[in-house]
């Protein structure tokens, strides 16, 4: 069974021409799951006003005991945008011994794409919560490593890292229906 919600603050899931208004930033979509169910992170991510970003690369860093990363899948954006998407993991310990995990991700377009890195809905990450996890708050932190061209720095781009909320492992819920039961 899969159980996820999505929720993101003041972003438009909409591809497509940005207003002169929206600053540019890359921004991942908070969700929840209980024990051993598979929940998805979305990307998304809005272009500087008139600058071209040929490429990007991120990183998402959480701490991975109780949340495994499954794979990355394209975005709307990325397909409509024909952009090479792809990522790596790293595994490594924090300074108190917990398992940690970093996604890098590299979203690229075409050399001879009149666009860019266009601005919508990236990719999504497929994360898996472990069949033992407790109830918890996960921070997904995001990074911006690199920008192409140089021009835009990774500070320009302003960044929101998200949350998984592990939920409490529930029996499945009874249906009941109001006219057999009154």
């Amino acid at each position: 069974m899969i159980v996820w919600a999505l929720s993101v603050a003041g972003v438009s899931a909409q591809s497509g021409p940005q207003n002169a208004s929206s600053p540019p930033n890359i921004v991942l979509g908070s969700t929840s799951g209980g024990p051993g169910d598979s929940v998805v992170v979305p990307i998304y991510f809005t272009p500087p006003t008139k600058k071209r970003v040929n490429r990007l690369d991120l990183a998402v860093t959480f701490v991975s005991q109780n949340v495994k990363f499954d794979k990355l899948d394209k975005g709307i954006a990325a397909e409509i945008g024909n952009l090479d998407v792809h990522s790596d993991l790293s595994t490594a310990s924090n300074e108190k011994g917990i398992e940690t995990s970093t996604i890098n991700i590299t979203a690229s377009a075409p050399s001879d794409a009149t666009e860019g890195v266009t601005a919508g809905l990236l990719a999504y990450i497929n994360l898996k919560i472990s069949k033992n996890a407790r109830p918890a708050n996960i921070s997904l932190t995001l990074s911006v490593k690199a920008v192409a061209p140089t021009e835009i720095r990774p500070g320009d781009l302003q960044v929101a890292g998200a949350t998984v909320e592990v939920l409490t492992a529930s029996p499945e819920p009874a249906v009941s229906c109001f006219f057999f039961t009154h």
